[in-house]
């Protein structure tokens, strides 16, 4: 499952927004990045609509949960037992960003077929767009992931999360 550094890398990477707002393709976002796409989210929160509103504390229990039920559970099937904990968080913030259908992409082939180096090389490159535009916090985003994939960077981690 998840660790503390990995919630924290993820929710670096999402941000927190308190109210509900469309991200750059339109879909209505709040939090950490939760839309109505998530199950747990859904569950936990209802249907989430523009001028929703979500505190932190909410927020944290929500994606811990998410970790928990929807997006740990597809990578803990698909990665190759026996790998450092900070190869399972690379792939909880790729499926929490991109869901559990992109586990299927070249980079998760190349983790299963023993190379973390030719994977991190491929993930550099992987869903780095929307809507056909190159996104750059996408791009920043992978290069951060793989990473962490590669060689445990977290980066900047908030230490103090219980």
């Amino acid at each position: 499952m998840i660790t503390d550094k990995g919630i924290d890398f993820v929710t670096r990477h999402e941000g927190f927004v308190s109210k509900a707002y469309r991200d750059p393709v339109g879909i209505i976002t709040i939090g950490t990045g939760f839309t109505n796409r998530s199950k747990t989210a859904a569950k936990m929160l209802g249907p989430i609509k523009l001028g929703m509103t979500i505190t932190r504390e909410q927020n944290d229990r929500v994606l811990k949960a998410a970790f928990l039920d929807e997006y740990g559970p597809p990578v803990d099937r698909e990665f190759p037992a026996g790998k450092p904990d900070h190869v399972y968080d690379a792939g909880y913030s790729y499926v929490f960003n991109c869901g559990a259908g992109a586990l299927s992409d070249k980079w998760v082939k190349k983790l299963k077929g023993g190379s973390t180096s030719a994977a991190a090389d491929a993930l550099l490159s992987s869903r780095v767009t929307a809507k056909g535009k190159r996104l750059p916090g996408l791009v920043r985003r992978r290069k951060e992931e793989a990473s962490l994939l590669e060689f445990g960077d977290y980066g900047v981690v908030n230490t103090s999360r219980s």
